[in-house]
């Protein structure tokens, strides 16, 4: 029998949004392939053998342990837990694939995600997870980038990124690393965080194009439809009760704030064909 060990490693969960009202639509309309294509998009064997073939494609120069950076991946039902060893490549892959998780859920699914990274001991194999860097992450999860509202503590839908993995990232000395961080982390309240709001910002600015304006006029009418669908979904389903109301209403302050950079953008885009930078990850 195999020696099971505690390891110390970088891990990361995340949450769907809202994952309650997506089954009841689900049940209501007979339909759950609206939940199974959901979860899939939060990460799966495939996600994984990524890994295992290439051993994650950012910063592929940069130090690791591991080749395939012992990246794991567990989903659990409207979750998943990502693991890796803590190391420069290690760290950026992670971000990396938490940003692509959160990226698929607004983009395909039109629906938002809270989470939060960290690190230390966890026993992750298979669908055996467990440890103090595992319940952390699920713990901050619920409180993720809290902003006080009418003395309530509200997670925000953003991706946190637990103090010790900044100052372990600030240890670095590693160009592509700290550009690629630099790029995807945002900040809020003192958090470090991946956010819909800054995620929206990037696609906006990559939608500018002096060689095809009508293009970047369609990618940002596009990407303007999401972020209205998700604001109409959420006004509609204001709960009664009045922490969850809070909760949406915080939903909807950054989605504004998505909004106005968004109609700046349409704004510029029609005052003349100005080139914006395209941040490309």
């Amino acid at each position: 029998m195999p020696v099971r060990k505690y390891e110390d490693k970088i891990v990361g969960f995340i949450d769907v949004v809202g994952f309650k009202n997506i089954i009841d639509k689900s049940c209501s309309e007979g339909d759950p392939d609206l939940i199974v294509r959901l979860i899939s998009q939060l990460g799966s064997a495939k996600d994984e053998s990524m890994f295992s073939r290439d051993g994650g494609g950012v910063c592929p120069q940069s130090n690791r342990i591991a080749f395939d950076l012992n990246f794991k991946i567990t989903q659990l039902s409207d979750s998943v837990v990502i693991s890796c060893e803590i190391s420069p490549a290690g760290v950026v892959n992670m971000l990396h694939f938490c940003r692509m998780v959160f990226g698929r859920l607004l983009l395909r699914e039109r629906v938002l995600c809270r989470g939060f990274i960290t690190m230390g001991k966890v026993y992750h194999h298979g669908n055996y997870i467990f440890g103090p860097a595992y319940q952390d992450a699920v713990t901050g999860e619920k409180h993720s980038a809290a902003i006080n509202i009418n003395g309530e503590q509200i997670g925000m839908p953003y991706i946190q990124i637990d103090q010790v993995v900044i100052d372990e990232i600030s240890r670095y000395d590693d160009s592509c690393v700290k550009r690629m961080v630099g790029d995807w982390i945002d900040t809020l309240n003192c958090s470090s965080i991946i956010s819909p709001v800054d995620f929206f910002k990037k696609l906006v600015d990559c939608s500018f194009s002096a060689d095809d304006i009508n293009e970047a006029k369609k990618q940002i009418n596009s990407i303007k439809d999401i972020v209205l669908n998700l604001c109409d979904y959420h006004k509609s389903r204001m709960p009664t009760n009045d922490k969850e109301a809070l909760k949406v209403l915080s939903i909807m302050e950054s989605l504004s704030n998505a909004l106005l950079h968004i109609d700046s953008a349409e704004k510029s885009i029609y005052r003349s064909n100005g080139i914006f930078p395209c941040y490309r990850n």
